[in-house]
């Protein structure tokens, strides 16, 4: 298809350049023809004007300079229709041709007559006044001649013309009919195709979603409707409805006006949203305008959604909500947050915003990505699939120099799944400082016990020791060196007391 298809663009190209190429060429000959004919007019009024001029020149009312030049101009000319010139091509028509070589005797005749001087006898003006009489009729049957050359260029430039023109159309009904049609028709077959499958894709959807979904006309007759719009018929309406009914004949007679405004608002280009209640089931419907190429209004598409498990969460949020305001109001030291498997808040408070000067009505609805800092946030995520499996998380977190014990807490709906969490946060800061200064006073005291039992032992076993000494010797009087160490043992040991003061006194 791709082959023929170029090919006959080359052919329509080729005949079309051909064309173009014919009928420059022959404008060109015409052209030429036009300036012949007018040069052999010219030479017919040439010849006259010499004529005359001999007369005038015996009258004495022209000069030879004149007629001379009369002359040359004549026979330029002449010579221009014999050989050609660069602004007109030689006559090529038989006939014409001899007679223009026939003339050129004729001009001869006239020139010898120029350079003679007796000229002016009226045998010579009698025999130039033949003569140019005899030119003019020549040149009459010339001027004929090249006319009708003309006139058969222009009917074979037009019989030409029509043949291209029939072949031209004759070339573009072939393409039209063994090219451009059989594209046609595999575009046409493609695009039905296409058509085809969009619209068995668009059934597939309409037939695979949950929502019950029909399609009204303009006089409100179903003009498709899924599997689920029949269920939600028959739920709704007790009727199952089919394609050809009119709708307003299924719904109950309570409810007929008020879904018939609701139609009438559509076809006036205002799409329609609004929930019902049927005793057990919340519906949702959504209608709006469906429109042709055209921009006009053709029908009405109607989705109805099963809202009741939604309503149900929310009915549970707003009460879950309730019950964590009790206990938040006066939550100490922290807040109680109730949050989404998608990490969004769905309710918090607690004292702990109060103390921070946090309004905590302008965090609800807002991810915890958008406060909590890179690595918290990273935190949360990491922990989430344990969440979400139901198990209890508890970990610690310093957010704005501040420490909190998070407990996380899964909550299971109806069908035991877990997408939502209560996120207690407790400041623990306080506690911390607690542990952190009793940590510090078990190590001064651990200090205080090693020197008691390495630094103080150690000076008073040696004064124990030398006061032995002392009591063991026989010698009248003390010994000066035991004194001596005896005191220095004493100072260190006043030392090793101070120390213990110093270190607890902030106990």
């Amino acid at each position: 298809m791709k082959r023929r298809y170029v090919v006959g663009i080359f052919i329509a190209a080729l005949i079309l350049i051909g064309n173009q190429i014919f009928i420059q060429y022959w404008l060109a000959q015409k052209k030429y023809d036009a300036k012949a004919i007018n040069l052999a007019g010219r030479q017919r009024m040439l010849s006259q004007r010499i004529n005359l001029s001999f007369y005038r020149l015996i009258e004495g009312t022209t000069t030879i300079d004149t007629l001379q030049n009369l002359m040359e101009e004549w026979k330029t000319a002449h010579h221009a229709l014999l050989q050609g010139s660069p602004a007109i091509e030689s006559v090529e028509e038989p006939e014409a041709k001899v007679l223009l070589l026939q003339l050129s005797a004729n001009i001869d005749f006239v020139d010898r007559q120029l350079t003679e001087s007796d000229m002016a006898t009226a045998s010579n003006l009698s025999a130039i006044t033949e003569n140019q009489s005899t030119f003019l009729r020549s040149m009459d049957r010339v001027v004929n001649l090249l006319e009708q050359e003309s006139e058969r260029k222009l009917r074979f430039i037009v019989v030409t013309e029509i043949l291209l023109m029939l072949l031209s159309l004759t070339v573009l009904t072939l393409e039209v009919r063994y090219i451009y049609m059989p594209i046609e028709k595999t575009l046409n077959q493609a695009l039905l195709k296409v058509k085809e499958q969009s619209r068995n894709k668009l059934m597939a959807i309409y037939e695979s979603t949950i929502d019950a979904f029909l399609f009204l006309n303009n006089n409100l007759m179903v003009q498709y409707s899924n599997r689920n719009a029949k269920k939600f018929s028959q739920t709704m309406f007790s009727k199952e409805v089919e394609v050809g009914d009119y709708l307003p004949d299924a719904i109950p007679t309570e409810q007929r006006q008020e879904m018939e405004q609701h139609y009438q608002q559509v076809l006036a280009s205002n799409p329609v949203e609004f929930e019902k209640f049927d005793g057990k089931y919340w519906w949702q419907f959504s209608l709006f305008p469906v429109y042709d190429e055209r921009k006009q209004i053709i029908g009405i598409a109607q989705n109805v959604r099963d809202i009741t498990q939604r309503n149900e969460l929310i009915h549970e949020n707003r009460v879950m909500a309730q019950r964590l305001e009790l206990i938040a109001e006066n939550f100490p030291n922290g807040s109680i947050s109730l949050i989404d498997q998608d990490l969004t808040i769905l309710y918090t408070n607690g004292d702990g915003y109060r103390k921070m000067g946090v309004d905590h009505q302008t965090i609800v609805g807002q991810s915890l990505q958008s406060f909590l800092s890179p690595d918290l946030y990273e935190q949360f995520e990491q922990i989430l699939p344990d969440i979400l499996a139901g198990q209890t998380v508890e970990f610690k977190a310093n957010y704005q120099g501040k420490y909190f014990l998070n407990i996380v807490q899964p909550i299971p709906n109806k069908i035991n799944d877990f997408s939502r969490f209560i996120l207690t946060s407790t400041d623990i800061s306080q506690l911390i400082e607690y542990q952190n200064e009793i940590l510090d006073r078990n190590q001064k005291l651990e200090e205080i016990a090693w020197m008691q039992s390495h630094k103080i032992r150690g000076p008073l076993s040696t004064i124990m020791g030398l006061v032995g000494l002392m009591l063991s010797e026989k010698e009248e009087g003390l010994n000066v060196e035991y004194l001596e160490s005896l005191r220095e043992t004493c100072d260190t040991l006043d030392q090793v007391i101070r120390r213990i003061v110093k270190i607890t006194e902030p106990i």
